[in-house]
């Protein structure tokens, strides 16, 4: 479980926002926030209306992975990179959101 507290805002930290410092000492407990981590895909981004960045900073491997989302209108931009070390990775996709109720059949008796 985690136990929130309140730390002063780091001074590399000048982004309005909520930051979350989860610092892991065990190993087991890291390398599965590794993989949980490495799991995450743009495209939750299109579910979390109001959150547009993540940003996950991994200083031991010293890697840093960006999720950031752009919505203008129905058309939704989601860039991906992933920075290590000195070299850096970059993914984006274009999607187009199409608001409108969708009828759903009625349960089936029984």
């Amino acid at each position: 479980y985690l136990i929130p507290f309140p730390l002063d805002c780091p001074t590399t930290f000048n982004v309005n926002g909520t930051r979350l410092v989860l610092p892991i000492y065990e190993s087991h407990k890291a390398e599965l926030c590794q993989r949980v981590v490495e799991d995450l895909k743009p495209e939750l981004l299109l579910f979390l209306r109001r959150l547009a960045t993540i940003t996950v900073v991994d200083e031991a491997a010293r890697t840093v992975r960006r999720i950031e989302k752009d919505s203008q209108c129905q058309t939704v931009v989601l860039k991906s990179s992933v920075i290590h070390e000195s070299e850096e990775s970059q993914k984006c996709d274009t999607w187009i959101l199409e608001k409108s109720l969708v009828p759903l059949p009625s349960p089936i008796p029984g």
